[in-house]
Parts: structure tokens; sequence; C-alpha cells
């Protein structure tokens, strides 16, 4: 669905390493990638989408104390949550949360002194960074975990700015039913969320719950009536016998000027019309 297609893609970045780590100064660089899965939650008086981020970033520094030359690498796992809502018109996001789970990994040191000093810089060095290896991973875990959540939260804004344009346009239906703001009420299941205004589909949800994922479209549900009469070889009564309000919305929008070239589909069941808009 639209929803799913617009934040449900790989998160991630490269970044340069410049840091002071236990009086070593390190500088390197770090990747970091991350799967990101989005899943409509259960929710029946509002409307929520679940994005979990799962991925690594990857770090390798050449770290400087004094003559000694530290090269390492690390690997951070992270997990994170990342939760939308919706209002009826907008999309906003919580802040991330995060866990995450750090490992060090020396991987040769040297010494800028040369013969004797230097092996005697490079064998204190080294059980320096093996005494110091669980302090330094705590310390890298921690800062991880703070770049992360800012990373992520900056990253969903965006995606959130690009969801919300695309919903503009194809919820702009709402502004043409009368009374719309005071009647709507909001549901999300694990497939889709509706917006409903005065009648609801709810009495057929065990048919809403089974019908095919929709894709980038938008489903529009229309209660059939005296007033609303179609059927499935006259498209046009559709629009000679639709409300004054529904008339409104296809003589001011585009996409329904030309109906034998349209790119917008229906759907004509026993109680509802369903327009799908791309």
């Amino acid at each position: 669905m639209l929803i799913v297609v617009s934040v449900d893609r790989d998160f991630e970045h490269i970044a340069p390493v410049n840091q002071i780590l236990l009086g070593t100064t390190s500088v390197g660089t770090s990747y970091c990638k991350g799967q990101v899965t989005c899943a409509v939650e259960e929710n029946p008086v509002g409307a929520s989408i679940l994005c979990c981020i799962e991925g690594t970033v990857d770090s390798k520094t050449c770290g400087t104390n004094g003559p000694a030359l530290i090269r390492s690498t690390t690997i951070t796992k992270y997990q994170a949550n990342k939760r939308l809502t919706f209002n009826g018109k907008v999309f906003a996001c919580e802040p991330a949360t995060l866990t995450c789970c750090t490992q060090l990994k020396i991987a040769g040191i040297e010494s800028s002194l040369p013969r004797l000093r230097g092996r005697l810089v490079i064998r204190i060095a080294t059980v320096r960074a093996e005494q110091s290896k669980a302090q330094v991973e705590a310390i890298i875990n921690s800062q991880t975990e703070q770049e992360l959540r800012q990373r992520i939260d900056a990253d969903f804004l965006l995606r959130i700015a690009e969801l919300n344009a695309q919903f503009a346009s194809r919820l702009s239906i709402l502004k043409y039913v009368p009374g719309g703001k005071k009647q709507l009420h909001l549901r999300s299941w694990n497939d889709g969320v509706e917006l409903s205004i005065g009648h609801s589909p709810r009495q057929d949800i065990e048919h809403l719950k089974n019908r095919p994922a929709i894709g980038k479209s938008v489903e529009v549900w229309l209660r059939r009536n005296d007033n609303l009469v179609a059927n499935e070889t006259m498209t046009a009564i559709l629009f000679s016998k639709a409300p004054a309000w529904l008339s409104t919305y296809f003589s001011e929008n585009p996409l329904f000027h030309s109906p034998d070239e349209r790119k917008w589909g229906i759907e004509f069941g026993e109680k509802w019309v369903v327009l799908k808009l791309p």
C-alpha cells in the first residue's frame, strides 16, 4: 500500500569518524545500513504504523596514542522502532526507540618508533588495549546509539514529508464532503487505514480484511443509495447520479475529466461503490 511503499526502504549512510577515546585519537569511516520493515497496527480508534529498522554499523579506524598506532574495527548491531501516527490529515512520527550491541576488534598495533623502543610501545599498547576493550566498547555503543537515533529521526522526517505530500492530493476529496471534519473516524488494521465519514464500511469488516492489498492506491468507499446508482456496464451513471459534493469533486479534479482514458478504477458491490485513486 502507499504508506508502506513510501517509508519501507533501506536506511543507510556513510560518515567520517573522528573521536578521542581514553586518550586515543581515532579517525576512519563508518558505514551504516539497516532494513526497514513497516506494518500497519490494529487500532479500532486511530491509525498507526510501526516501522522496525534492523542493521549494523561497521567502522574501521586508525588510532594514535603517543607513538602507538592502533588499527581497529567495530561492529554495532542495532534494532530500532519508529511509530507513525495518522490524525486523518497528516502523518507524524514519534522519537525512535533503539537498542545496540557493539563489538571491538583490534586489527593491528604498530609503533612510530624503531627497534627496541618500538617493540616496547607495541607490547604496552597491546596490554592496555586489551584491558580497556570493554570500556571502549561501552563508550562506542553509547555514542553510536545516540547518533543513530538522531539520524533515524531525521531520515524519517523526510520520509513522512514525502508521504504527506502524496496523501494530500489523494485525500483532497475530504474537503468536498459536507460536515466531514465533525464526522471523521479513524481506524487501522494489518493491511490498511480507514477514514470514515457518516456511514462506514465497518459493517463489511470481514470483506475489507479479505480484500487483496491495494498497492499504491487509495480507495474511496461510497454507500449505494437512491442518489448513487451504478452498475458494471454503465459507469457514466455514477457521474450523473452522484451526490452534489462528489460531482463537484469530479468536475474540479483533472483525473476524472476524460472517463474513457482515466487511470482510476471503479468497483461496484452490493452495498458499496469503490473508487480507486492512483
